[in-house]
C-alpha cells in the first residue's frame, strides 16, 4: 500500500482524536442507527466528483465503465496496525431474503489498489438486478452502498461518500425513473445535518444550470455545511469573460456559501496515468497563470483544500460530537425501552416457566391490591382525572357502580313511580331526587318507568283487588292482592339487575383483569393467557353470578315474607303520617288569627271531627290501605334485594373468586411443558426483534465506551 494513502496534511492531532470518536462508532456498526459526520462528494454528471475524491484521499479509482457512479461508494479510512483494504455491501433491506443474504455475505479483501477495479466490478455484478419496470434490462442504479475500508498504521480516520452524479434528463440509457432515483439518493445524503456537502460543479457547463447547487441550497440555505468545489477550470479560455465569471463564483461573489468555494484542476483524460505527485505539480503550475494571481491562494488547489477541510472538519466535529453523544444515549435508552416492552427472554421451557412465574406473582399481587383497594403500585395510577374511577382500581370502581346501581334501583327499579304522595309519607319512604350522575346506558330504564299520580295508583290497586277478591269482609284485602301488586311493581328487578351485573360489574372485572395481564406480560403472551385461561375463567364466574342472580330473582316471585318489625313499623308510621296530615288539614281549616297567632276553638274542632265523614267507598279505602302496605313492603324488600345483588352476586361470584380462578404461581406447577410452550413461547418475529435489539444494544454500549475513550483521549 503506497504511503500516499496517509492524510496527515488533512488532519491535526486534535481532529484525528475527534474523528476517532466517529470511527469507533462506525466500526461498531452504528452508522445505520446514528447520523454520523461524513464528507459527501456530490455533483451533476459528469462534474469530476471521482477526481475530487481521488485528490483528497490519494486513492486511484477505476475509470473504465464508469463503475463507481452506479451506486453510493463509502470510503472509510481507519487507523489500524496492519494494512488492509476490504469491501462489503450494505444492501437496502427492502429485498427478497435470499438476495439480501447474498449481498450481506459479500466481504472481500485486497492487498493493494491495483485490484480495486476488480473488487468494484465483482460488487457491481452482485448488486445488479433486473429493472422491475423492464425485466429485459438491468437497473442502471442501485440503492445499496459499497463500503470500502482502507486500514493502515499511517491512515487517519475519515469517511467520504461518492454519490452517483445527478442526471438532467432522460435518454436512451437512463430513464426518468433513473433521473428521479439519483436525485432522491443525493437528497438522502445531503439532508443529513451532520454531512459536510462537497458540491462539485464543472466549469464546462453553466453553473446556474447545475442541479446540485439547487438541491444543496434547498437543504442548507446558508451554506453553513456546504463547500462548493469548481473543477475543470482548465477548460475555460484564459482571460475570457466566462473565466472571470467562474473566478467571481469561486470568490463567493455570486452564489454565496458560508463555507465558500474552492477550485481544483484535476487530471485530464490524457493525464490518467500521472501519479498523485505529478497531478499536484501540474495543478500548482496551472494556478500560476496571471488570471489567478489576485485570487486568494487558500481557495486554490488540493493542498489548500486539505487544509480547509481540516479546519472545517474540526469545527464541524466540535459542534456535532456533543450532540452525537446525546443521540447515542437517547438511542440506547429507546432500545432498552423496546427490549423491556418485549419482556424477559423465552427461548427454553425453563425460561418460559420463569417468565410465567414472575408474571403470575405480579399478577396475583396486583389482583389482591385491586380487590382490597391498596393502590400504591404505579399500575393503579390514573392516566387522567375521569368522572368515574378507572377499572384499574377495581374496588373503587365496584363500589362506585354498586352505589349507582342502588341509586337507580331506588329511583327507577319499580315498574311504577308514584307521585302525589303526601309529604309526611314521602319523608318516610325517602326523597325522590334525580340521580347524582346521569349514565346514558341507564336512560332506557328511566324512560320505561310508568308515572302514576295518587289517583292513578289507587285505581290500579282497585282494579287488581277486584280481580283477586275472595271471602274477605269489606274494608279488608286478600293477601294475594299484596302479592300481585308486589310482583308487578318488582317485575323489572331481574332485567335491571342482569343488565347491571353483565354490563357494569362483570365489565369492570373483565377490564381490570385484562389490564393486569397486559401490564405484567408482553402482548403476545398476554393475549394467549387471556384467551386460554383468563377469559374462560371470567366467563365461568359470570355464569355463576347470573345463576345466583336467577335464584335471588326467583325468590322475589314467591309470596313476600318478612320476619322483622321494619315492615309493620313502616305501615304504622305511614298510617300515622296520613292521620297527622288529615289532622293538620282540619286544624288549619278551623284556625283563625288572634293577637298575631293562629288559634282554634276546641268545641269547633271537636264538632268538625264528629262530622268528619269517613271514606264512603270501602273499595277505595281498602285500595288506599293496600297501596300503603305495598309502599312499605317494597321499601323493605328493595333494601334486602340490593344487598343480595351487590354482596351475593357481585362480590361473592365476580370479585372474591378472582384470586383462585385466574393464574397464580401454585397453579403453574401443574402445567405440562406443552402447556407452558403454548402459552409462553416467544413468537418468531419477537425473537428476531429481540436479537436485532440485543445486537443494536451491544453496539450502542460498545459505542458508549468507545465514545468515552475517544473523548478522554481528546482531553
Amino acid at each position: 500500500m503506497p504511503a500516499t494513502i496517509t492524510l496527515e496534511a488533512l488532519q491535526s492531532e486534535d481532529m484525528r482524536n475527534l474523528l476517532n470518536v466517529v470511527d469507533e462508532l462506525r466500526h461498531e456498526g452504528l452508522n445505520g442507527i446514528l447520523s454520523l459526520p461524513q464528507l459527501v462528494v456530490c455533483g451533476d454528471q459528469p462534474s469530476g466528483k471521482s477526481s475530487v475524491l481521488e485528490a483528497i484521499t490519494q486513492i486511484d479509482f477505476p475509470r473504465n465503465a464508469n463503475m463507481c457512479t452506479r451506486f453510493a461508494t463509502e470510503i472509510v479510512l481507519r487507523r489500524e496496525p496492519n494494512e488492509c483494504i476490504t469491501a462489503k455491501i450494505l444492501p437496502d433491506g427492502n429485498q427478497p431474503a435470499s438476495r439480501l443474504e447474498r449481498l450481506q455475505n459479500f466481504n472481500k479483501s485486497i492487498g493493494d489498489f491495483s485490484k480495486l477495479g476488480e473488487l468494484i466490478s465483482d460488487a457491481t455484478k452482485l448488486m445488479e438486478a433486473p429493472d422491475p419496470r423492464n425485466p429485459t434490462r438491468l437497473r442502471a442504479f442501485f440503492t445499496g452502498v459499497l463500503s470500502i475500508t482502507v486500514s493502515g498504521p499511517t491512515v487517519s480516520p475519515l469517511t467520504l461518500v461518492d454519490i452517483p452524479g445527478l442526471i438532467h434528463s432522460e435518454n436512451r440509457q437512463q430513464t426518468q425513473q433513473d433521473v428521479d432515483f439519483i436525485r432522491n439518493l443525493v437528497n438522502k445524503y445531503i439532508q443529513n445535518p451532520r454531512s459536510i456537502i462537497l458540491a462539485v460543479v464543472s466549469a464546462r457547463h453553466d453553473y446556474a444550470n447545475q442541479i446540485i447547487l439547487q438541491d444543496s441550497r434547498r437543504v442548507d440555505p446558508h451554506g453553513s455545511r456546504t463547500l462548493g468545489i469548481i473543477t475543470k477550470p482548465d477548460c475555460l479560455d484564459e482571460g475570457s469573460e466566462e473565466e472571470r465569471s467562474w473566478i467571481a463564483l469561486a470568490q463567493n461573489k455570486d452564489i454565496k456559501f458560508e463555507l465558500g468555494w474552492h477550485v481544483l484542476r484535476n487530471r485530464t483524460q490524457a493525464e490518467t496515468s500521472a501519479t498523485h505527485e505529478e497531478r499536484d505539480d501540474t495543478e500548482k503550475l496551472f494556478f500560476t497563470r496571471p488570471t489567478y494571481r489576485l485570487v486568494d491562494k487558500n481557495i486554490l488547489g488540493i493542498s489548500a483544500l486539505r487544509e480547509r477541510l481540516s479546519r472545517l472538519l474540526f469545527a464541524h466535529l466540535k459542534q456535532e460530537i456533543p450532540k452525537l453523544g446525546k443521540e447515542l444515549n437517547d438511542e440506547l435508552a429507546n432500545v432498552l425501552m423496546e427490549l423491556s416492552a418485549l419482556g424477559h427472554k423465552r427461548a427454553t421451557v425453563r425460561e418460559m416457566r420463569e417468565f410465567l412465574t414472575r408474571a403470575s406473582m405480579k399478577f396475583h399481587e396486583l389482583l389482591q391490591d385491586g380487590i382490597t383497594g391498596n393502590y400504591k403500585d404505579p399500575f393503579f395510577l390514573d392516566a387522567a382525572c375521569e368522572a368515574t374511577p378507572s377499572a384499574n382500581k377495581l374496588r373503587a370502581a365496584i363500589q362506585y357502580d354498586n352505589s349507582r346501581y342502588s341509586e337507580y334501583m331506588h329511583l327507577y327499579g319499580g315498574k311504577f313511580q308514584f307521585d302525589g304522595i303526601p309529604t309526611e309519607v314521602q319523608d318516610l319512604l325517602g326523597d325522590k331526587v334525580e340521580p347524582s350522575y346521569e349514565d346514558p346506558q341507564w336512560k332506557s330504564i328511566k324512560e320505561e318507568t310508568i308515572k302514576f299520580d295518587r289517583g292513578d295508583a289507587v285505581a290500579w290497586v282497585r282494579k287488581k283487588m277486584q280481580h283477586s277478591r275472595g271471602q274477605e269482609l269489606p274494608g279488608c284485602f286478600s293477601p294475594s292482592l299484596l302479592h300481585m301488586l308486589y310482583w308487578e311493581q318488582t317485575s323489572r328487578w331481574g332485567n335491571i339487575s342482569s343488565f347491571y351485573v353483565e354490563e357494569y360489574a362483570h365489565s369492570i372485572v373483565h377490564a381490570f383483569v385484562r389490564a393486569i395481564v397486559q401490564h405484567v406480560m408482553p402482548k403476545d403472551a398476554a393475549d394467549r393467557v387471556w384467551e386460554e385461561i383468563l377469559e374462560p375463567s371470567l366467563t365461568s364466574l359470570l355464569e355463576n353470578a347470573l345463576a345466583e342472580l336467577d335464584s335471588i330473582i326467583a325468590d322475589t316471585r314467591r309470596a313476600p315474607m318478612t320476619y322483622n318489625n321494619y315492615y309493620t313499623d313502616l305501615v304504622q308510621q305511614i298510617r300515622n303520617a296520613k292521620r297527622l296530615a288529615n289532622l293538620r288539614s282540619i286544624v288549619e281549616s278551623r284556625s283563625f288569627p288572634y293577637n298575631n297567632k293562629k288559634v282554634v276553638d276546641v268545641n269547633t274542632l271537636v264538632d268538625t271531627f264528629k262530622h268528619d265523614v269517613p271514606e264512603p267507598d270501602m273499595d277505595t279505602f281498602t285500595s288506599e290501605d293496600a297501596l300503603d302496605c305495598l309502599l312499605a313492603l317494597y321499601k323493605d324488600k328493595l333494601k334486602n334485594y340490593i344487598a343480595d345483588v351487590t354482596e351475593k352476586v357481585v362480590e361473592r361470584h365476580l370479585v372474591q373468586p378472582l384470586l383462585g380462578s385466574t393464574i397464580d404461581p401454585a397453579s403453574l406447577c401443574n402445567f405440562t411443558d406443552e402447556q407452558v410452550r403454548d402459552i409462553a413461547s416467544e413468537p418468531e418475529h419477537v425473537t428476531r426483534k429481540r436479537e436485532q435489539l440485543e445486537s443494536i444494544k451491544a453496539g450502542l454500549e460498545k459505542g458508549q465506551k468507545a465514545f468515552r475513550r475517544a473523548i478522554k483521549a481528546f482531553g
